[in-house]
């Protein structure tokens, strides 16, 4: 019956230390169980271990058991696994929470349930975090419903959100389901600064997955929190929450304002902060959002600089949730869009995000790493991994980048002559701006209907140059140069094409010198060569 209690599996020394029997008694005992063949023995006395040869035979023992003794037995355990084997109740700070919960002791329970959390986390076991925070949410269910135990709820929602973020994506349901309930917990309690990283968390949850006016107002919350409070930390989320949103909005100009404030207040020495455990480190992704902002507004030597400054700030960290990131996400973005080289990040990144399970980059980098197999080989298997790698996107419930993403997929789609369905793929890709109010790559979504229309016959010129002026007159409008160029390539091919008379160099030359850097990079190299075609 005392097996029973400690476990399927249960040492000599814990045992002895629990039962009442002599030594000779106990030994005796347990001989005839391991005759008997309910049990298997392990090793020698005393430092053996018994496993119960069924489970059915367990649970027959322990229910042997009224449930007031049982109780007293789980409490006896708990203490003595405090009091006399303090490396296994650090260690597995999980059986303590477990006997404890059995034992009718939530309070004890919670803080080991809290414990166990933690120490999973630590180790990247985040599947086994989010069991050993919600056991302690639930549990907390046992204790008076007063402030106190709103406190320690708080405390385990933040830390079960941030598991769910890491273990499942941002977009996870228990993500945004945690983070709804720190923030009411923290709106019942009163204390804006509490409040801080419940709204950070859930940001991250909106960003990805609801419309970015939502996502706005949550930045626009934690703005007016950071104004009245004046705290360095608090001015690092709000101008990262910011920038990132006003980025997506398709505003890379006024992004740059405010990552670059997030950027100059943050400390790395703070980066431990519980308002930062919402997920990645904001210093690595207001540098790798910058990096992205720089790019659009036509810098792209400062990007790539940006983008190895965020994986270096997140190795000097020690940070791998945030190194996968600047990996998988910001260095493959900003490789793709500068193609200066065919280096890329994306397998190392991978490797820490498969080791670790951290689902949400995965699927970011199978993305670029088929998009490159793509680019490579250009066949149908490569076609369908890059489709495969997309649905997977979606399938987690992020929808963040998406019109980005499908642009990848029709030009692949277009590559193999599929032009039907490189158009309805676009078509796709609209109705997801339109949806969520992504407007960043807008412009390049017009853009590419218009080469694909080309691609289809030059009886669509007419269709395909008004695609071109839309794209350019958004990019305009955005200020995001690095797509104006784009469309102005775009726009003067076609007049090439049809061989127009006067200026067909004024647009593109315009265009071409407001740049001052990233000669290397494909798009200036291509406008630079068609500018050496034109007469």
């Amino acid at each position: 019956q005392m097996g029973a209690v400690l476990g399927r599996e249960f040492a000599y020394e814990m045992l002895r230390a629990v039962v009442t029997l002599d030594e000779p008694q106990l030994q005796s005992g347990l001989e005839q169980l391991v005759a008997d063949e309910l049990l298997y023995q392990r090793g020698r006395l005393p430092r053996s271990k018994y496993i119960f040869k069924h489970a059915l035979i367990q649970d027959a023992a322990y229910q042997s058991l009224l449930k007031r003794t049982r109780q007293q037995c789980h409490k006896r355990v708990a203490q003595l696994l405090e009091e006399q084997f303090s490396e296994t109740a650090e260690s597995h700070p999980e059986l303590v929470a477990h006997h404890y919960t059995e034992g009718a002791e939530p309070q004890n329970a919670i803080e080991y349930w809290r414990k166990a959390g933690e120490r999973a986390r630590a180790l990247s076991a985040n599947l086994e975090a989010i069991a050993y925070f919600t056991k302690g949410i639930e549990t907390l269910g046992k204790l008076p419903d007063n402030e106190e135990r709103a406190r320690q709820e708080l405390s385990l929602q933040l830390s079960l959100g941030h598991a769910n973020i890491v273990a499942k994506g941002h977009g996870s349901i228990g993500a945004e389901t945690a983070y709804t309930r720190a923030q009411a917990l923290t709106e019942k309690l009163g204390d804006a600064s509490d409040l801080v990283p419940a709204l950070f968390g859930l940001w991250r949850s909106y960003v990805v997955g609801r419309t970015l006016d939502e996502t706005n107002n949550v930045a626009l919350q934690l703005r007016r929190i950071a104004e009245q409070e004046q705290e360095t930390e608090l001015q690092v989320v709000a101008n990262y929450t910011s920038g990132f949103t006003t980025l997506c909005m398709g505003n890379p100009g006024d992004a740059r304002d405010y990552l670059e404030k997030s950027i100059a207040l943050y400390v790395p020495t703070q980066d431990r902060s519980n308002i930062y455990h919402a997920a990645q480190d904001p210093g690595v992704a207001c540098r790798g959002y910058l990096a992205i902002a720089e790019w659009l507004l036509g810098y792209p030597d400062r990007a790539r600089s940006l983008a190895q400054e965020s994986v270096a700030l997140a190795e000097q960290s020690d940070d791998r949730f945030s190194l996968a990131y600047a990996l998988c996400y910001i260095s493959a973005h900003v490789s793709e869009v500068c193609a200066a080289d065919t280096n890329t990040p994306v397998e190392r990144g991978l490797e820490i995000a498969t080791q670790d399970g951290y689902n949400l980059w995965i699927v970011y980098g199978s993305v670029q790493r088929a998009k490159l197999h793509f680019d490579e080989l250009g066949s149908e298997s490569t076609l369908t991994e890059l489709r495969n790698s997309i649905d997977a996107i979606v399938n987690i419930g992020v929808y963040l980048n998406t019109p980005y993403y499908l642009t990848l997929l029709a030009r692949a789609y277009q590559r193999a002559g599929r032009i039907a369905q490189g158009l309805q793929i676009l078509d796709d890709a609209q109705q997801s701006i339109e949806a969520r109010g992504e407007n960043w790559w807008l412009a390049e979504v017009h853009r590419l209907r218009g080469e694909i229309l080309l691609s289809r016959s030059l009886d669509d010129a007419d269709d395909a140059q008004a695609c071109f002026h839309q794209a350019l007159d958004i990019a305009r409008n955005q200020r995001a140069r690095s797509l104006e160029l784009r469309a102005a390539v775009s726009m003067t091919r076609l007049w090439q094409q049809q061989d127009k008379q006067g200026d067909t160099r004024g647009l593109l030359s315009d265009c071409y010198a407001q740049f001052s850097e990233g000669f290397d990079t494909a798009d200036l190299r291509d406008a630079k060569q068609l500018l050496e075609s034109l007469p």
